[in-house]
């Protein structure tokens, strides 16, 4: 079962790509910079947190660095972090979430 991936929030609204809000360019851009498998991504529904859902955890450490360094060197208003949901050593959830924060 494949879970529903959502990109932008109210688009219908904006025609144009250049029409739409600032957090939904910084996020566009972003993920067209970042080449990870995307499983599943989840947007918040005012647009400014991005959720990928990332399975397994092994290369979470280089993920993390390698948005940490798109944003950085983009100079993207977003901010990144990892998620983590874990119970007695047993990971049920593992995400890279990133944040929009304007200048």
């Amino acid at each position: 079962m494949e879970e529903l991936t959502l990109t932008h929030h109210c688009i219908d609204q904006f025609p144009g790509l250049d029409d739409l809000p600032p957090q939904d360019q910084a996020m566009d851009a972003f993920r067209r910079l970042f080449p990870v498998i995307q499983r599943t991504i989840i947007v918040s529904a005012d647009g400014r947190v991005m959720k990928y859902r990332l399975r397994g955890t092994g290369m979470m450490k280089n993920y993390l660095e390698m948005a940490r360094l798109i944003i950085i060197t983009h100079q993207l208003p977003l901010q990144v972090h990892q998620d983590l949901f874990e119970i007695g050593g047993i990971q049920f959830e593992n995400n890279l979430v990133i944040t929009y924060k304007p200048r």
